[in-house]
């Protein structure tokens, strides 16, 4: 035992660790910690037989030798001598040394580490993940700085992207090429986690171009060596421009089950009043087959919305391109994945019938699944709860039913076989509290709630106590002015446990206060994976009441429809206003506005403004007020 008393201290250690962390690179070991263990790990090996020492580093230093491996791949590996590089160090054949992978893939069983099914397929089965356990190796760094973090600080392509579309358009650039193997790896086959370590690399970004870089990996949640890797790749070059954000929301694919089939939904987006309407149109690319359609525009205050519309995809197709053509300055195009030869298969959300966007695994939970007919997929320990009715025209050869997989191990169709994973969607934070209802969202507008601020929940993970949980997430807050209201861990602020998660109340005066007015960004960074920002607006009071026969409004028998009317009641010391001109709003009482707008709105932008709160900005709220359109079709 004395021979490997020193393992064991590394064990202890790294056991407590291990606790706080996703990814076993987190664990910040330095490349001398990396020697040290080598040297440990070597002498037990010359020690003892083989056998005998894989069966010591798997009962009482598997965690030393997990980090170990992790930690070679994050120091040494270079393209194609992982194996051979720890052989050569520890004194065992390339041969044996590769059960150090069973073990490995063991350990993170056990643990309840990710795994990366996807990313296994698709190369060494050992090396794969262990690499993604590193996130990016050090000799890579420096290509992803260069090839990707300043060009998405800097170039307006990526400007007002969320962290998904960012590396979905990245990857299929050409850029992609020209980066080192394990930086696009890592992004496409990382998931949520690789998301999560974009966003505070980007955020780590915007520190050194606003000021020197001071902040600790404690703060931005990244590895030390990332953080100092960084500040030495950005000493003495200038200061990037960081791009303006022009926020455009994402369009999405749907599947209408009771329909013909998908559709695409486009968005409303919000443009400047300098914008041509001449200039504008989306363009759907399915394989060969493209169509393009203009946009409908209307004013909004200072600006131009479009119309929210869907079109439906009359071809079956590999991929689907959507492209917003605003002008030189603002074209986005979002990618989304068809159905293929190899994998002839689409996942979508039951709630919404949005497109999941999965590379080679899927959630474990309910999803409609679409597919050839001729092709039904074999699923391992799912259920189906509903078959729908058959498509007609192009998908008349297409199926679609709602299964449960929050028990299945995998799906198969054809030659293709997807395992079945943790759903990682149900871990993320969420709020509860009264959200308003009967609004609109347009891109870049917040939830409104009124009353008291809502409640965070924090899911709990069955591997960890509460306590422990608690210690891993950061809760800051910033006003709608950027600056920043609170940072806090969240262990030093009173929650609860309560249904298995964390309650944190935004209420509580070290947050915010339960008569609070303004909007807010709340950002949660705990374990990669589980990062989480809500955009969010706070109203002490709001009542929204509309006339039955406005809920939705039908037309009468020459075609016309009735202006509505709703009453809105807010607190006293809150003012109702519009900057649509159209818009009539006449005060009642106090707090109380009744509001009537044109026939032919669908809906109707307000603002709350706080005549005491020292929030400078008003509340912006969009009334949803739908229509019914019918027609009768032989």
């Amino acid at each position: 035992m004395q021979k490997i008393a020193e393992l064991v201290d590394w064990e202890n250690n790294l056991q407590e660790m291990i606790a706080y962390v996703e990814l076993l690179g987190e664990l910040d070991l330095t490349e001398d910690d990396v020697k040290r263990i080598g040297v440990l790990i070597a002498r037990l090996v010359r020690s003892s037989s083989q056998a005998t020492a894989l069966q010591v580093l798997k009962t009482a230093c598997s965690t030393t030798l997990a980090a170990y491996l992790v930690a070679k791949g994050v120091y040494g590996y270079r393209e194609g001598n992982y194996w051979e590089s720890i052989a050569e160090e520890i004194g065992w054949n390339t041969g044996t040394i590769q059960q150090l992978g069973l073990l490995f893939e063991d350990f993170l069983r056990d643990h309840a580490l990710p795994t990366f099914p996807g990313g296994s397929q698709h190369g060494l089965r050992y090396v794969s993940v262990v690499l993604l356990h590193g996130g990016i190796p050090n000799y890579c760094l420096n290509d992803f700085f260069e090839k990707f973090l300043q060009p998405v600080l800097s170039d307006s392509d990526y400007s007002g992207l969320s962290e998904r579309d960012i590396v979905t358009t990245w990857l299929h650039s050409p850029a992609k090429n020209a980066v080192d193997k394990p930086v696009p790896r890592f992004l496409e086959y990382g998931g949520k986690i690789a998301l999560d370590f974009v966003a505070r690399c980007l955020e780590m970004g915007r520190y050194f171009n606003d000021q020197p870089l001071a902040s600790t990996s404690e703060t931005l949640g990244l590895p030390k060596r990332v953080i100092e890797a960084y500040r030495a790749w950005a000493r003495g070059r200038t200061q990037a421009r960081l791009a303006e954000k022009v926020h455009l929301a994402r369009p999405e694919i749907i599947l209408d089950p009771w329909g013909s089939g998908l559709l695409a939904e486009l968005p409303a987006q919000t443009l400047p009043s300098s914008f041509d309407e001449h200039e504008g149109n989306w363009m759907i690319q399915a394989d060969q087959h493209r169509v393009e359609i203009p946009l409908r525009l209307r004013w909004h205050g200072k600006g131009m919305n479009t119309d929210l519309c869907q079109v439906e995809l009359s071809h079956p197709a590999k991929a689907y391109t959507i492209t917003f053509a605003g002008g030189p300055s603002r074209k986005r195009t979002w990618q989304f994945r068809g159905m293929t030869p190899e994998l002839p298969l689409m996942a979508f959300e039951p709630d919404s019938g949005e497109l999941v966007q999965f590379l080679d695994t899927l959630p474990a939970r309910r999803l409609w699944l679409l597919y050839p007919l001729k092709q039904q997929p074999r699923i391992e320990g799912g259920q189906k709860c509903e078959e729908f009715p058959g498509f007609s025209g192009a998908w008349a050869g297409y199926t679609a039913d709602e299964w449960d997989l929050s028990q299945a191990s995998s799906v198969t169709i054809g030659k293709t076989t997807l395992p079945v994973e943790v759903d990682a969607a149900s871990l993320l934070p969420y709020l509860v509290g009264n959200e308003v209802q009967g609004l609109l969202r347009t891109v870049g507008q917040p939830v409104l709630f009124a009353g008291p601020p809502p409640t965070i929940y924090i899911p709990l993970t069955p591997q960890r106590k509460a306590e422990l949980e608690a210690v891993r997430w950061h809760i800051v807050i910033r006003d709608n002015e950027k600056h920043v209201v609170c940072s806090k861990s969240i262990v030093d602020i009173p929650y609860l446990v309560e249904k298995d998660a964390l309650k944190v109340f935004l209420s509580d005066s070290s947050l915010l206060d339960r008569s609070v007015f303004g909007s807010f960004e709340i950002s949660l960074r705990g374990p990669l994976g589980r990062d989480t920002t809500f955009s969010i607006s706070i109203v002490p009071a709001l009542d929204i009441r509309m006339r039955d026969r406005d809920v939705i409004r039908f037309p009468d028998t020459t075609g016309i429809y009735t202006s509505p009317q709703i009453t809105i009641i807010t607190s006293p010391d809150v003012t109702l206003e519009s900057n649509d001109p159209e818009i009539q709003i006449r005060f009642q009482q106090q707090g109380h506005y009744l509001v009537t707008v044109p026939a032919e709105y669908v809906q109707a932008e307000c603002t709350l403004r706080s005549l005491t709160s020292a929030a400078p900005r008003p509340i912006s709220c969009t009334i949803a007020l739908p229509v019914l359109h019918w027609a009768i079709i032989e």
